[in-house]
């Protein structure tokens, strides 16, 4: 009889590219700047903010499952996860101290008021989820020519032309298959006519 293989929760991180650091330093300026704004933070307790936010993302990615969902949404729910937490720290701080930026802040009014801001406005709605989930299939289904032209579009920040460039396709062969994607996303209800403008 063979032992029970042991199940290991915790996997390697995945090695971070360009683009996946690209939206882990977007998130994380994003959410310091929502704490920076509803709590009065000095710039350096903005940039601090941010440190903790990126911090918190590369110990974190470890717990990326591709299979899960995508990159972006993932990055961006650790993000508000730790920008919570870090808005709560410094909450509690003033708390303590007694030391608020504004006078007429209640002390006890921040957690519920402004604080829960900054996880309801930046949270996803559903529709938001369902619409990243069908763009994620949308793309994982596209045939293997049309990918390469969605990977290096991402991958270059929508800078088409150095997209076009290192795809080593003709100009007009490109922007041909990127036509074709955008008919494809409008067919599958992923985008309106304004898209093909």
């Amino acid at each position: 009889m063979s032992e029970p293989a042991c199940i290991d929760h915790e996997t390697e991180p995945p090695d971070l590219n360009g683009p996946m650091l690209r939206v882990m330093m977007a998130a994380a300026a994003y959410q310091a700047r929502r704490i920076a704004r509803t709590l009065r933070l000095s710039a350096a307790d903005r940039q601090d903010a941010e440190q903790q936010v990126l911090l918190a993302l590369l110990e974190r990615r470890r717990f990326f499952d591709m299979a899960r969902g995508p990159w972006t949404p993932f990055v961006h729910r650790v993000a508000r996860q730790a920008a919570q937490g870090i808005a709560d720290g410094y909450a509690e701080d003033r708390r303590r101290s007694g030391t608020w930026s504004d006078e007429t802040t209640d002390p006890d009014n921040v957690r519920d008021d402004a604080l829960e801001t900054i996880v309801d406005a930046a949270a996803p709605s559903a529709n938001d989820i369902l619409y990243l989930h069908g763009l994620h299939r949308f793309m994982t289904g596209l045939p293997v020519e049309l990918r390469l032209v969605v990977g290096l579009a991402i991958g270059a920040d929508g800078e088409l032309a150095d997209a076009q460039r290192a795809s080593g396709l003709s100009t007009s062969e490109f922007y041909r298959r990127l036509r074709e994607i955008r008919y494809r996303l409008m067919a599958a209800g992923l985008a309106d006519l304004r898209f093909l403008d």
